[in-house]
């Protein structure tokens, strides 16, 4: 069996989707979700890019140091984004660039690659072959 093989997506609880009275609310749970996806694959690119996961011992000078918060614009309003940081500042985030304001329509792919149960492996892949962006 295939280590890529897709999930199938799980179905929502009714309790779950009782939580959304609204639309706002929706709203407000995808912004979050994107938020926190976002934020997770900004520290993988930084681990790959550091050659280590966080709280490892390296031998590397480079480290780690703290998050910068950034406001970026997508098209369902502006967020604020952690972005972290090395010491050396050589580390250059290809999701959100440095000095980047607005998300492209990657953003969308990359929730509706997760919300059809691709691993984060397969997401790095299918962006990568859409927009020669290497992510992790």
């Amino acid at each position: 069996m295939s280590k890529n093989k897709q999930k199938t997506p799980k179905k929502f609880s009714k309790e779950f989707l009782s939580q959304f009275k609204n639309t706002e609310d929706l709203q407000g749970y995808m912004q979050d979700l994107r938020k926190a996806l976002m934020e997770e694959m900004l520290e993988g690119e930084l681990d790959a890019h550091l050659g280590y996961p966080p709280h490892a011992k390296s031998g590397n000078s480079n480290a780690r140091n703290g998050k910068i918060s950034k406001l970026v614009q997508s098209k369902d309003g502006t967020f604020e984004l952690s972005v972290p940081r090395d010491r050396e500042g050589s580390f250059e985030p290809e999701l959100v660039q440095k000095r980047q304001k607005t998300l492209a329509e990657i953003e969308d792919k990359v929730l509706s690659l997760y919300s059809l149960g691709l691993s984060t492996r397969d997401i790095s892949v299918q962006i990568e072959e859409m927009y020669g962006a290497s992510i992790s």
